[in-house]
């Protein structure tokens, strides 16, 4: 009869507080168990695994987004040295860009940088061959690709001759632009293309993946002015310029080096007068304005997650109240409240590692849809991925949230009376329950106020 009982409650005496010969194999029968359980009650489990996908997934698409954003590198050599130069008006320190004659004066002149770089953007019309198409095009200096440590993939970059007018009419082609309009033809360079009415010749392309602060660059073309041309002038602030430090060389060095330079500017130029330069890391530059929001809605995901456990814990408490006869029944035929404990948690862990698998689902699917929505949103949204980062975080955020919510109800389901739980009549803990239950309902909607909240402060 005891042998009986124990096949019907899944516990083996070998596996008793006696002594435990293989603890592996103890986990294994633990996890074999909690999976059968899981099984027999679909309802539960598919609740249960929808409040977690969507908690564990928020969590880990925020992490994702905070992690390309905030903390990962921008894609260009030794990133840490790039920093972005701005005209400013002297007396609110507002970022106005920069002119072209500025640029120049700054390329030829300054001693912090190991090299300078002009760029804007400047959409063309490709035609010939094909349909015609319209490529996003930017306009830069020679320097752009030597400041950023790029090498283009085939032909050449730029040079200071082809800054000359006349001499202008070259392009390097974005490696995307190449595969679709080219067909990735290796024998590219050299060939010309029209490119609004005039005839360029393909100097180059682009390494695969290249962009500019997460938006690919369809197409490179060099920085030149037609003599006479307005916007070649001291009036005129519409480009991006950044620099490159020299090794030994120090923001605030720089910094003052830039403050002399706009000085000597505005002593020669009326127009420029109230205006200087400053700069800060080119990564601060895209950034800086929305760290302090990325940091708050990681935070409110925190909470969503919170929540869910609070529910799922709930769940669990009333499964266990169905439960106690056979937790009873294993107590009788000798298992300790350890290991009690034990199995009941590794159900929760179970669940919240099967949630964690269902939410990766999710998490990659709304990668793609964020790097659909591209930097309208946030900066550097092209580049958000789920990588190995990512999944070490879904799989800590998923063990711990399989302790969070399983540790109360499996405390609570496994300190029994014995007595009690194995009478027909008695309500078996109920009032503990409820209270406990209580306390979980109190904090769900303590943390749904401060969420209400938290954006009103």
């Amino acid at each position: 009869m005891f042998r009986a009982l124990s096949a019907a409650v899944g516990l083996d005496a070998r596996h008793g507080d006696c002594g435990v010969p293989d603890l592996m194999e103890t986990l294994l029968a633990d996890l074999r168990l909690g999976l059968r359980m899981l099984v027999k009650a679909p309802a539960f489990t598919a609740v249960s695994l929808l409040a977690l996908a969507l908690g564990i997934g928020a969590n880990t698409v925020m992490f994702s987004v905070a992690n390309t954003v905030l903390l990962r590198p921008l894609a260009y050599r030794d990133s840490r040295e790039l920093m972005r130069v701005q005209t400013v008006q002297q007396d609110t320190r507002t970022p106005i860009g920069n002119s072209p004659p500025d640029f120049y004066r700054l390329r030829e002149t300054n001693q912090s940088f190991s090299g300078v770089a002009a760029l804007y953007r400047n959409p063309v019309n490709l035609t010939g061959g094909q349909e015609p198409q319209r490529v996003r095009a930017i306009v830069a200096s020679a320097e752009l690709l030597p400041v950023l440590g790029v090498a283009p993939a085939l032909g050449r970059g730029f040079s200071r001759d082809d800054e000359r007018w006349g001499s202008h009419r070259v392009a390097i082609l974005g490696d995307g632009l190449w595969h679709s309009r080219f067909g990735g033809d290796p024998s590219i360079v050299g060939r010309s293309m029209a490119l609004d009415g005039q005839l360029y010749v393909v100097a180059g392309v682009l390494p695969p993946g290249f962009s500019w602060l997460g938006n690919e660059a369809q197409l490179l073309l060099p920085l030149s002015f037609e003599p006479g041309d307005n916007l070649n002038s001291h009036n005129n602030y519409f480009m991006a310029v950044i620099g490159r430090l020299r090794r030994g060389a120090t923001g605030e060095g720089a910094r003052a080096e830039l403050a002399g330079i706009a000085r000597q500017i505005g002593s020669e130029f009326p127009e420029s007068r109230g205006l200087g330069m400053d700069l800060e890391p080119l990564e601060d530059s895209m950034v800086g304005g929305v760290r302090a929001a990325v940091l708050v809605l990681l935070g409110a995901v925190g909470f969503v997650l919170l929540i869910a456990c609070a529910n799922l814990a709930n769940l669990l408490l009333v499964r266990a109240a169905t439960r106690r006869r056979e937790i009873a029944i294993r107590a009788a035929l000798g298992a300790s409240r350890g290991r009690l404990l034990r199995r009941l948690l590794t159900e929760s862990v179970l669940l919240a590692a099967l949630g964690g698998a269902a939410e990766l689902v999710l998490a990659f699917w709304a990668a793609d849809a964020l790097n659909l929505l591209g930097q309208e949103v946030l900066p550097r949204m092209r580049e958000v991925r789920v990588d190995g980062g990512v999944l070490a975080f879904t799989l800590l955020v998923s063990l711990f949230t399989g302790v969070l919510f399983g540790l109360a109800p499996a405390l609570h389901g496994s300190s029994i009376d014995l007595r009690e739980s194995l009478s027909e009549t008695s309500p078996g803990g109920a009032s503990g329950r409820r209270r406990l239950t209580s306390a979980l309902v109190v904090g769900e909607v303590a943390l749904a106020v401060v969420l209400l909240t938290a954006p009103v402060c």
